[in-house]
């Protein structure tokens, strides 16, 4: 286990060796970290979030349509909409975890997944049951995986302080930083023969962005590693001891 003063030196030799990876892209993902699997207010926060966000939308296009195709329909048009957007934003948020975060992207690679079973069980639910009971509840689940699922990031040890935490968020935005560079690099190549001779130079600079990637890369899954549980079952397993 590396001890907070480890975990800076080497935050800051990575710092001063890729200047140019901590140009912070934002990320969209893991805003609000808890210690363990319930934090209190941290807990609280993401949902009162979202109640002040989701809420009042589903609540003016229940106004606008609700002459047009009634109460219940109104709504669930509203919610469907909600899910529809998560459904457009996840796969871009799952895309900067994928190339920041490897272990996280584990966890959570299935969120777009069952934001689409749970489209479908609303489609149905309009079609044939027009359950408010079950509107409701579809509209909790496509919060708590659309949004509290992205935004909140659970099962950080206790010992973590708030300035490792940035750390963390740094190098995780310097890893996707540098992927975006692979990928800028990679397009400009294909607008050159193999046979030019800038390609070469091309080339090199691909391979310094795929190797400083895969250096970062290489920290942040020692920090991981290092400052949260593992999964769900490591954490019930500590607080057993």
């Amino acid at each position: 286990m590396m001890t907070q003063q480890q975990i800076l030196e080497r935050y800051n030799q990575l710092f001063n060796q890729y200047p140019e990876a901590f140009k912070k892209p934002r990320l969209l993902y893991g805003l609000i970290p808890v210690h363990g699997a319930l934090d209190e207010w941290k807990e609280f926060l993401p949902w009162l979030i979202a109640g002040i966000i989701f809420i009042p939308s589903v609540y003016l296009l229940h106004v606008y349509l609700l002459h047009e195709v009634g109460n219940f329909l109104s709504y669930a048009i509203g919610i469907l909409f909600i899910t529809l957007c998560f459904m457009l934003i996840s796969p871009f948020i799952i895309y900067q975890i994928r190339h920041s975060s490897t272990h996280l992207y584990q966890s959570i690679k299935n969120i777009p997944l069952r934001i689409t079973i749970l489209i479908i069980l609303q489609a149905i639910n309009i079609k044939f049951l027009e359950s408010s009971l079950l509107l409701s509840a579809l509209f909790f689940f496509s919060i708590s995986y659309g949004f509290i699922g992205l935004i909140k990031e659970n099962l950080f040890k206790p010992h973590t302080s708030s300035q490792v935490l940035v750390q963390l968020r740094h190098i995780r935005q310097a890893c996707f930083s540098s992927h975006l560079q692979v990928v800028k690099i990679s397009l400009k190549m294909k607008f050159y023969k193999k046979s030019s001779a800038y390609y070469p130079h091309l080339q090199q600079q691909r391979n310094t962005a795929i190797q400083t990637h895969q250096t970062l890369q290489k920290f942040e899954k020692a920090l991981y590693q290092n400052l949260k549980y593992i999964n769900l079952e490591t954490y019930i397993d500590e607080l057993m001891k």
